[in-house]
């Protein structure tokens, strides 16, 4: 009489097949959501970059009234009453920059926000012959400013 063999795979072989690529799915499953993430803060940091250079574009086609730009910061909770609409009629330097202050305002408190948590802080030093040298910084996520993302940009007029 002859024996015959079963050729297959054991109950052991098997569980040991389901661990390894369950560990591989885990691994490609962490790899996905950092990508994720990543894409997420690239996205806010091309975001704050187009902000900072909306407001000194602003600064800078108004640069009459520049002085009336700094020192400011907004925030979803800053108390800014909507001024002259300077779309509708022609402003003075002075009421565009609050105007355009408003805006920004407008696009960090209103509806759903560009930035969680976003606030911008403009200053400005004195430059050679005259110019003021400004810089726009724009911070957002949780926590207080130190710990927040940040992202500054730095302009002279």
């Amino acid at each position: 009489m002859r024996v015959q063999r079963c050729d297959g795979f054991s109950l052991m072989e098997v569980l040991v097949t389901v661990v390894v690529v369950a560990i591989a799915l885990l691994g490609m499953a962490g790899l996905q959501f950092t990508g994720l993430k990543a894409s997420s803060e690239a996205h806010e940091y091309t975001l704050a970059s187009q902000l900072a250079q909306d407001i000194m574009e602003r600064i800078q086609a108004n640069s009459d009234a520049r002085d009336s730009y700094y020192p400011v910061e907004l925030d979803p909770d800053s108390a800014l009453a909507a001024p002259k609409d300077c779309t509708v009629s022609g402003c003075a330097p002075q009421e565009m920059a609050a105007y355009d202050l408003w805006q920004w305002y407008d696009l960090l408190s209103r509806g759903a926000p560009l930035l969680p948590q976003g606030k911008l802080a403009i200053s400005a030093v004195p430059g050679v012959a005259g110019t003021r040298v400004f810089t726009a910084t724009i911070f957002w996520g949780q926590g207080d400013d130190n710990s927040k993302k940040r992202y500054a940009f730095t302009f002279e007029i």
